[in-house]
């Protein structure tokens, strides 16, 4: 009798032993998988960032040239400006009062309208 119980439980204990060998098999399995699709995932943004370096690289320079143009265009503005004569002495010279910045305001309106 106790041959037979014991031969049961080794019988019962086998089995749950192939459950649980291909059980662990699928999640090396699976394990496995998912590190080559990260692999994967990592090496395709890789390439899509380079790619879109590559692509964007000639709109990127324009925006960069065409800041540094601005940029120099200000820079000449404020020389030109810089050497133009502080027209304060005139106006207190006419007797007159300085235009407010209202007054340019208005005048250059009239000269280009604003339109919305």
């Amino acid at each position: 009798m106790m041959d037979m119980e014991l031969k049961h439980k080794l019988d019962e204990l086998e089995t749950v032993t192939h459950e649980n060998n291909e059980i662990l098999r699928g999640i090396q399995r699976s394990a496995r998988l998912q590190r080559v699709l990260s692999i994967v995932k990592w090496v395709m943004i890789v390439i899509f960032a380079m790619a879109g370096y590559y692509v964007l690289q000639p709109f990127v320079d324009s925006a960069r040239k065409t800041y540094e143009a601005l940029q120099s265009g200000v820079m000449e503005v404020k020389e030109v400006q810089s050497t133009l004569p502080d027209l304060t002495l005139l106006f207190q010279l006419l007797g007159s009062q300085q235009p407010s910045k209202q007054d340019a305001e208005k005048s250059a309106e009239t000269l280009v309208p604003v339109t919305e």
